[in-house]
């Protein structure tokens, strides 16, 4: 269920750098059991990485108790915190993060790091020698204040509350909620049997509600979505799932827009399948 930029990158250490790369199982929730990650550790293993939370079904990651089992075994653990911005980032030997996930200039990113490690951009060492270049201030002070602003809202129960309202509402219209019995951020992953994806969001697009079929940087592709079907999902079920996301300025006047456009894209939907069979 990881990121892509995760995967590949294990993708790359496994065919080039001669690295063995162990792929765990989640739950119908999406969730790595921490004792499968016990399980799974070798005499050789050098680093577990779990990503925090998902950025298509929004499942927190026991992160805590993997990182317990990490040092344990004195292995070093990394996380993909970039859908974590509002929670506590006080995790792992190295912690990803990404400015445009929290609000922030895009094309910033964040490594917080306690490994040493060997640059991959070699220069005039800026970024303490770990990334040569010139830093984008601009970007960096904008990221900074973007997830200040994200640590300050981690307590407000607005954004739940909101999401209850929203899930509640797709329940209402036939969608099955995916990973609803985890722990999640504001991230809502909805199914609709009988629905292609791709013609629900270009109905919604058009009335001013915008969704995704997976993952942001994948909404271009056909594919089903690789995080469905790792939590058990069917193809062709995944292909009638769309993503829903919220935030701190999102009010409940838009949450009813949502749900009002998406009854509305749904009935037409329906209306032409009925004519169509």
């Amino acid at each position: 269920v990881e990121h892509h930029a995760v995967l590949e990158t294990c993708k790359y250490l496994e065919k080039y750098e001669n690295v063995d790369v162990t792929y765990l199982p989640v739950d119908k929730n999406g969730l790595v059991n921490p004792e499968s990650v016990e399980k799974a550790i070798r005499q050789d293993t050098l680093l577990i990485t779990i990503m925090y939370v998902n950025n298509e079904i929004g499942t927190i990651q026991p992160v805590k108790d993997i990182e317990k089992i990490a040092k344990q075994h004195k292995i070093a653990f990394h996380t993909d915190a970039c859908q974590a911005g509002s929670l506590d980032l006080n995790v792992g030997d190295m912690l990803t993060l990404n400015a445009s996930k929290i609000g922030g200039p895009k094309g910033a990113g964040l490594l917080m790091s306690k490994v040493r490690l060997i640059p991959l951009i070699h220069g005039g060492g800026q970024e303490h020698n770990k990334r040569s270049g010139t830093e984008n201030v601009a970007a960096i002070v904008g990221f900074a204040k973007a997830l200040e602003i994200a640590q300050s809202e981690k307590e407000s129960g607005h954004v739940k509350e909101l999401q209850k309202q929203l899930e509640s509402g797709l329940v209402q219209l036939g969608a099955q909620i995916n990973a609803k019995e985890a722990d999640r951020i504001p991230i809502t992953s909805a199914t609709f049997d009988g629905i292609e994806a791709e013609s629900l969001l270009l109905r919604l697009s058009e009335k001013g509600v915008y969704a995704a079929t997976g993952s942001a940087c994948a909404t271009k592709t056909l594919e089903p979505s690789h995080v469905l079907l790792a939590i058990g999902m069917r193809p062709q079920k995944a292909h009638g799932t769309i993503r829903l996301s919220l935030s701190a300025q999102s009010t409940e006047a838009d949450v009813n827009q949502a749900l009002a456009v998406i009854k509305e894209s749904l009935g037409n939907l329906r209306k032409i399948a009925t004519v169509e069979a």
